[in-house]
């Protein structure tokens, strides 16, 4: 999970969509349980043991599906808050593992990616990058493939995903925060 942080405030307002319309009403939303609302990435790099506690989780309290159901941006709270409150809680990196620039504007963020990432998406740590145009700049691709796609570290982190992932997400948890 990357960075999650508590979003009570957002539990202030009740989110309603109608005809394409999104009205954010002041009603102040309950947690049906004790728990802290988390926020932050929607991409998620998950171990097993957070799969099942998930699954097991949301058929044991089919409350909180119903509670999401009108939260804003529910799909950045949904996950992160049940396992933030888990008792797996201090396994988890806050991380998700890709490079995102947040903070150029080419012309909204997330900025797409091009040659001038290059040395940036080099000296990352991450695994994945965001966003992309093939039509803006074809070349990112082929430096890329020729040049990233070589570093044994990431390559080596690579394979063993796509042979075992569940090792692998153990392994890149052992790395703690990227």
């Amino acid at each position: 999970m990357g960075g999650w942080y508590s979003i009570d405030s957002r539990l202030n307002r009740t989110i309603i969509s109608f005809r394409s319309k999104v009205l954010m009403l002041p009603i102040k939303r309950k947690v049906p349980f004790d728990y802290v609302v988390y926020g932050g990435s929607f991409w998620w790099n998950l171990n097993r043991d957070c799969i099942r506690h998930m699954a097991a989780f949301l058929k044991e309290r089919p409350e909180f599906t119903r509670f999401a159901k009108y939260l804003f941006l529910p799909d950045e709270m949904f996950f992160n808050t049940i396992l933030a409150n888990s008792p797996l809680r201090h396994t988890l990196v806050s991380s998700d593992l890709r490079y995102i620039d947040w903070e150029k504007h080419n012309p909204v963020p997330p900025a797409i990616l091009t040659m001038e990432d290059f040395e940036a998406l080099q000296d990352s740590p991450a695994l994945f990058a965001r966003k992309f145009d093939m039509h803006r700049d074809s070349e990112i691709f082929d430096k890329i493939d020729g040049e990233l796609l070589l570093n044994t570290q990431a390559q080596a982190i690579a394979d063993e995903l796509l042979a075992t992932p569940v090792r692998a997400a153990e392994k890149v948890s052992a790395l703690g925060d990227l």
